[in-house]
């Protein structure tokens, strides 16, 4: 094989396995790719829920209140009626 073929296909068989050497997945990176994915998805729906428990919780003390307003307004005067 004359001698510039060769350095052709040397070059192109050296960026051909450079090109693959780049993009070789080893266990460590994906293990950190998959992690950091994974750690982004969990922090996106723990932002999700803790804007939906927000909600729940002032709902659920509205609905304290709403109820201690009505032993006031309606449990206790019956109650002293009773016992008069």
């Amino acid at each position: 094989m004359p001698e510039p073929q060769a350095d052709a296909q040397a070059e192109l068989m050296a960026e051909a396995f450079g090109f693959y050497a780049e993009n070789i997945l080893t266990r460590d990176h994906f293990e950190a790719v998959l992690e950091a994915r994974l750690d982004a998805r969990f922090a996106a729906q723990d932002a999700k829920f803790e804007g939906r428990f927000g909600k729940l919780e002032k709902t659920m003390l509205l609905h304290t209140w709403m109820l201690g307003i009505l032993v006031v307004v309606l449990v206790i005067p019956q109650l002293q009626a009773w016992l008069a």
